[in-house]
């Protein structure tokens, strides 16, 4: 046998594969087997010693970097005040890749998704509280704190306010009704101007604000964003999303305002009669009810000289696929308008196609399955109520005698607040809404 040249380490902690050097020269087969077999388990032994080391190594917590939404933008911050329940806020902290989440918060709640969209708040302050587990088993937790602090309450007048809409300055005037004192929940209409004539003219003509003032309704007259103020309501003129516009002033005023949010409903005229209609067709999961004047439903497409013969189960010129419910509409007419906004409907002087006054009320009523014949008003010799709807909606037609458009706003005997506003108020969304 010849010489074995050997080293090893003086601690079994220190060998390493790059360490221990081994050259065999030997020619017995049995004595060779020997030292392999010995070899084999100074080998095994250095693995084992690598593989527990690293095992018993620290595993460290990972920080959680903060993130709340709210007021349209993210901020590190673990805390913001907002003043209403339904403000937007949403938790988004941040940790190293992998890992898991684990969240506990008010009213029972739980998620494991690293962002939560939209929570839910309550008065005064919620605690939101994550748990962030990294992938070598570590854990971190992290505590949000939203308050929410009630609004200053606002005192009857007039206010001229502005919000971001679709990412626009939008504005509108608001009054607050005598006597309110924010105690009691009231209801809100949204009045819509004419095209050129701005939110300023609305509230003088309308007759809203002194109504508002008898019975205790908060009054919005938007301002159109359009340099022709116009208002989009459908083929006739379309533009901004105004749609949208109401939604986010609503959203204001419920924050803002002690809201019945169950009972906000849609006036205007003209122009704003059309994206009044918009409102009943596009939004009705937050519009009660709309009262409107010498206008109609343009959500489809032009008829042309088509408007003057199209029945309710085919009128193109109103179609409402997103209608969520049957809804109240209390329709003004010029009675006698045979050239601007046609009573019979037809091509209108500005070339405008229209379905006839009649036809576009009984629309609505076909939408709320509405049967029978309209009953007359025993208060108002101009209007035509059906009565026979589902969900107890009512479709109120009022036919002014006159050619001027508008004039329903000008002339005091025809009641129109009066009317407009016994049918609306009776109407609230529906409980799931």
């Amino acid at each position: 046998m010849q010489a074995i040249r050997s080293h090893q380490a003086t601690s079994s902690s220190a060998i390493s594969p790059t360490n221990f050097v081994i050259f065999i020269f030997i020619k017995e087969r049995s004595m060779k087997r020997r030292i392999l077999s010995t070899l084999g388990i100074v080998l095994a032994a250095v693995f084992a010693t690598a593989i527990t080391a690293c095992s018993g190594s620290t595993c460290v917590a990972t920080t959680i970097t903060p993130g709340i939404f709210t007021n349209g933008a993210w901020v590190q911050e673990t805390s913001v005040t907002v003043n209403s329940t339904s403000a937007t806020v949403n938790l988004g902290p941040q940790a190293e890749s992998g890992g898991s989440w684990s969240w506990s918060g008010p009213n029972n709640f739980t998620s494991t998704a690293r962002e939560i969209d939209n929570i839910k708040l309550n008065s005064g302050t919620n605690i939101y509280t994550v748990t962030y587990t990294n992938p070598c088993g570590a854990s971190t937790t992290l505590s949000f704190i939203i308050t929410v602090s009630a609004p200053a309450v606002l005192a009857p007048g007039d206010y001229n306010e502005s919000i971001t809409s679709s990412g626009l300055a939008r504005t509108f005037i608001l009054h607050i009704p005598t006597g309110y004192t924010g105690n009691t929940a009231v209801p809100a209409i949204l009045d819509f101007h004419p095209a050129g004539v701005n939110a300023s003219y609305m509230e003088g003509m309308s007759g809203w604000k002194s109504k508002c003032d008898t019975v205790g309704c908060i009054v919005v007259y938007p301002e159109s964003g359009d340099s022709n103020l116009l208002w989009n309501g459908g083929y006739c003129c379309d533009g901004f999303n105004d749609v949208q516009f109401a939604r986010d002033i609503i959203t204001w005023l419920k924050a803002n305002t002690n809201l019945d949010t169950t009972r906000v409903y849609a006036s205007g005229g003209s122009n704003g009669a059309a994206l009044g209609y918009a409102l009943a067709c596009q939004a009705s999961d937050v519009i009660a009810a709309a009262a409107l004047v010498d206008f109609r439903c343009v959500t489809g497409t032009d008829p042309g000289a088509a408007g003057a013969t199209m029945s309710p189960s085919n009128n193109t010129a109103c179609t409402c696929p997103n209608l969520k419910r049957p809804i109240t509409i209390v329709e003004w007419e010029e009675q006698q308008d045979t050239s601007f906004v046609l009573y019979q409907g037809g091509v209108a002087s500005t070339g405008l196609g229209l379905v006839g006054a009649v036809a576009n009320i009984e629309t609505f009523g076909y939408f709320s399955s509405c049967t029978g014949t309209p009953t007359p008003d025993p208060d108002n010799a101009l209007c035509e109520t059906w009565t026979s709807c589902k969900s107890g909606v009512t479709e109120t037609l009022c036919n002014h005698q006159s050619n001027s458009h508008l004039a329903t706003y000008w002339d005091p005997s025809d009641n129109w607040n009066d009317v407009s506003w016994d049918r609306m108020s009776t109407q609230s969304l529906p409980a799931a809404q």
